[in-house]
């Protein structure tokens, strides 16, 4: 836990942590001699004091504003219930394939890649494709990216021939509601007829791209 806390308290995109500069910023202030070019005393002064509960405030209310909400992350409302993530934190990286333009590519192909932290509980990462029909995109949901300890991960992606866009999502309760929909319906379809199910037509407000897209081409099979 206080790992998850620290990595809050150093986030900088959370509204604490100004707190946490300017804490910093005053409790260095109250042990300087004095105000460079105004001459204003510092150290000794009734202003040391002042400055030093200053600094201590803003730097607790940092901690503690990490701590709580560690503990209980925010929710907001966006359509339907959804927790907020901060996607660039988790920090999903796609290391391998790197194809070339033109290149293609054998099926299967093993895709890798890191993370720089786990995402925070009740959020998964799933690896989808992405088509269109009738000029409408379409997302056809492909498997969990299970992380190792090392914070890396790898799928093994199959695919009949042709371009693919691949590309990973950070998926709350409701985007894995339904993606287990999907599968529940499909799952069986697929066992017998591998690549011939209809795709999702909309993604839940909850399902937000990791990263960048994958782009490979697929080979024809041999033989």
């Amino acid at each position: 836990m206080w790992r998850r806390v620290w990595e809050a308290i150093a986030d900088k995109e959370t509204p604490w942590f100004a707190f946490l500069v300017f804490g910093v910023f005053l409790a260095i202030a109250a042990f300087l001699e004095e105000i460079p070019k105004t001459g204003i005393k510092i150290r000794g002064s009734e202003y040391q004091p002042l400055l030093l509960a200053c600094g201590a405030v803003l730097l607790l209310a940092a901690v503690g504003l990490a701590v709580y909400r560690t503990v209980r992350p925010p929710v907001s409302i966006a359509n339907q219930t959804a927790v907020k993530i901060n996607v660039k934190g988790v920090g999903v990286a796609i290391k391998k394939p790197r194809p070339r333009k033109g290149e293609k590519i054998s099926s299967p192909v093993v895709i890798t890649g890191t993370v720089n932290k786990p995402p925070p509980e009740g959020w998964a990462i799933y690896l989808v494709g992405i088509g269109s029909r009738d000029q409408r995109p379409t997302y056809f949901p492909y498997q969990e990216v299970s992380l190792l300890p090392d914070r890396r991960w790898s799928i093994e992606y199959k695919s009949g021939s042709g371009p693919r866009k691949l590309q990973l999502y950070l998926v709350g309760k409701d985007g894995q509601a339904l993606m287990n929909a999907f599968w529940d319906v499909y799952r069986e379809h697929l066992n017998k007829s591998p690549g011939s199910h209809a795709p999702l037509r909309a993604l839940t407000s909850d399902m937000l791209p990791a990263c960048g897209p994958l782009h490979v081409h697929i080979a024809e099979p041999h033989g």
